[in-house]
C-alpha cells in the first residue's frame, strides 16, 4: 500500500503484505472474507490477528449474512523501526501457524465451525506466542474429558499443551 494511502503515522508500519499473506495461504485465500490492516492506536504486543466469522446469529431471529462467514484477518501496526525484523518472524513463523490453524479449522467438526474464534500472535521481546483467545468454550473439550474419551493421548500427568497455547481447554480438532 502506497504511503500516499495507508493512513497510518510516519513511525507506524505494517509488518505484512497481501502479498505475503497471499502466498502463505495460497489455494485457502478464498476462504478470507476480510483482511484489514488497522490503523488505529497502538495494539501492544499483538502483530497479527485471525478469526473464524461463525454462521450464528446475532441478533433475535436475524442471521448473519453468509458472504461474512469465514476468516477475518487482521495485521496490526507496529514501530516502523521494527517492522523489518518482525516482517521476517511472521514470514517464517506465523503465517506458517495460520496457514496450519486455517487448514484445521476448514476441516473441523460442525460444533467448532459453529461457534467464533479467535487466534493472535504476540510478538515481546523478540519472542512470537500464539494462541485462541475470547472464543466461546462451546464446541470445546476439557482437556481431562478429551483425554478421558481418547480424543488425544495422554502420557499420564505431563501437562501436554496444545499447540503453543496455556488453555485449559482444547480444540476436538487437535487430537493427536
Amino acid at each position: 500500500m502506497s504511503a500516499r494511502n495507508r493512513r497510518l503515522p510516519r513511525h507506524r508500519a505494517w509488518p505484512l503484505t497481501t502479498t505475503d499473506i497471499d502466498e502463505c495461504l495460497g489455494p485457502y485465500m478464498h476462504h478470507v472474507t476480510d483482511l484489514r490492516f488497522l490503523t488505529g492506536h497502538d495494539s501492544g504486543p499483538i502483530v497479527l490477528g485471525a478469526a473464524w466469522v461463525a454462521p450464528n446469529p446475532r441478533n433475535y431471529g436475524r442471521g448473519i449474512h453468509p458472504e461474512t462467514v469465514g476468516f477475518r484477518i487482521d495485521v496490526h501496526p507496529v514501530d516502523a523501526t521494527e517492522r523489518a525484523a518482525t516482517r521476517a518472524v511472521l514470514r517464517a513463523l506465523a503465517l506458517p501457524q495460520l496457514h496450519e490453524w486455517i487448514t484445521q479449522a476448514i476441516a473441523a467438526a460442525e460444533t467448532w465451525q459453529l461457534t467464533p474464534h479467535q487466534h493472535y500472535w504476540r510478538l515481546t521481546n523478540g519472542h512470537l506466542t500464539h494462541h485462541d483467545e475470547g472464543s466461546t468454550t462451546e464446541g470445546r473439550v476439557p482437556l481431562e474429558l478429551g483425554r478421558f474419551y481418547g480424543f488425544f493421548e495422554s502420557d499420564g500427568l505431563s501437562g501436554m499443551e496444545p499447540h503453543g497455547t496455556d488453555s485449559r481447554l482444547l480444540d476436538p480438532t487437535e487430537r493427536k
